[in-house]
């Protein structure tokens, strides 16, 4: 018996917000949109939900290094939240269980001022 051939991944034309309706959060696009929904409302409740709870979490960002680790993880961004910054972000999501959590993140701010602000921020 073989393995079915895996789907291929598929490009997503517009940005994903948060705004978009979740509907069933087990698919990639959902997990994603549940992740900007709850980045953009700085609720670390749904944060929580979107980020696997294992060792395996890790988030680099351009000053805090890496953070392993749902704890470490939050820590950052309740720092965050209480700032003015955004980024632009990279993330990794796999499946876990009956969904997809978040495993990784890597952050990039190109621009001078908004990079130390969020560095202040994080301090």
């Amino acid at each position: 018996m073989t393995n079915p051939p895996s789907t291929p991944a598929r490009l997503i034309g517009e940005p994903i917000t948060g705004r978009e309706d979740l509907g069933d959060v087990r698919e990639p696009r959902q997990a994603l949109a549940q992740f900007y929904r709850a980045l953009n409302s700085r609720d670390l409740v749904l944060l929580a939900e979107n980020w696997e709870q294992s060792s395996d979490a890790a988030m680099d960002n351009p000053l805090g290094g890496i953070k392993r680790g749902w704890d470490e993880i939050r820590a950052v961004y309740e720092r965050i939240f209480r700032g003015p910054a955004r980024l632009r972000t990279t993330r990794i999501f796999r499946r876990a269980g009956d969904g997809w959590r978040q495993v990784h993140h890597h952050g990039s701010i190109e621009d001078p001022a908004l990079l130390a602000a969020y560095q202040q921020a994080v301090r």
